[in-house]
């Protein structure tokens, strides 16, 4: 299996020796800064760590599974440790590149479900007693990952407090935030990075800015606009041939604005000052999108 594995390794490398080079290289070196290295799931482990409510129902669940799978295999008899052992080594490889970036948890949740499954009754066994059955059953709760979903912004609300729980649910990233656009006729929407595949899936209109890594042009583009004067956005709207700009009020994202350019279009919109070269249309001023037509 280590030849085979070896042997497959060098072919892939001899075919495609650009798949060992970094996939992130090509990134403008602003947008590395400002948003990708924001973007949750190119964190490592150690960054994700530092905020509990996030890390619970992410790590947890894997990290469970390993522990409980190896504690299951030693009350096993030697043949029938093959049952757990390739999983368990594919969720270490999960695990592994999870330090790096946390893209890998998907993967190693979905191969820690069955472990664990399989570890607990191994474990602490379905008998015929109610009390072993809730023990089995309380177990499972306990470490599953809907569970510890609904417990992490538990967390975040006794932790942070109510305006904490209220700030992070404003994102534009929902069919329903920007559902103000299907009124208007279809066009170019420039808006937040994460606020594109929202408006792309559920209104008629194109975006110049999503969470792609390979759009480098149309998300440099974007945040030239946000960070700039006045001159260079209306110069960039206008060459883009952007109709629409969808701002979205409460996002973290104007924290990372702020810091880069105080005095840029994202926040003088934040702020509440329109230039002459947008003008506002009417919504919802309930709702977190703030919709403009370039002029």
């Amino acid at each position: 299996g280590a030849g085979a594995g070896a042997l497959s390794a060098a072919l892939v490398i001899a075919a495609y020796p650009h798949a060992l080079a970094d996939p992130y290289a090509s990134i403008d070196p602003l947008l590395a800064d400002l948003w990708l290295s924001h973007v949750m799931e190119a964190r490592g482990m150690l960054e994700i760590l530092k905020t509990p409510s996030e890390a619970l129902p992410i790590y947890l669940p894997p990290i469970a599974a390993l522990i409980l799978g190896v504690l299951a295999m030693r009350k096993m008899a030697p043949k029938e440790r093959a049952l757990f052992l390739a999983p368990l080594f594919a969720l270490v490889a999960f695990i592994a590149v999870s330090v790096w970036q946390l893209r890998a948890m998907p993967g190693a949740n979905l191969v820690a479900q069955p472990i664990l499954a399989g570890a607990l009754l191994r474990l602490f066994g379905f008998g015929t007693s109610g009390f072993s059955r809730a023990r089995y059953i309380g177990a499972i709760v306990l470490v599953s990952s809907p569970f510890l979903i609904l417990a992490g912004p538990g967390l975040a609300f006794i932790a942070g407090g109510k305006n904490a729980a209220a700030q992070n649910a404003v994102t534009c990233r929902h069919p329903a935030d920007v559902a103000a656009l299907n009124r208007l006729a279809p066009g170019l929407v420039l808006s937040f990075i994460d606020s594109g595949p929202a408006i792309l899936a559920a209104t008629p209109h194109s975006v110049l800015a999503a969470p792609y890594h390979r759009n480098n042009d149309g998300n440099r583009a974007a945040y030239d606009v946000f960070l700039g004067s006045d001159g260079t956005a209306e110069r960039i709207l206008k060459e883009r041939h952007v109709r629409y700009v969808a701002f979205c009020l409460g996002t973290t994202d104007l924290k990372i604005f702020n810091r880069a350019a105080p005095d840029g279009l994202a926040m003088r919109l934040a702020r509440g000052e329109v230039p002459p070269y947008l003008e506002p249309i009417p919504g919802d001023l309930a709702a977190p999108l703030r919709i403009f037509r370039v002029r």
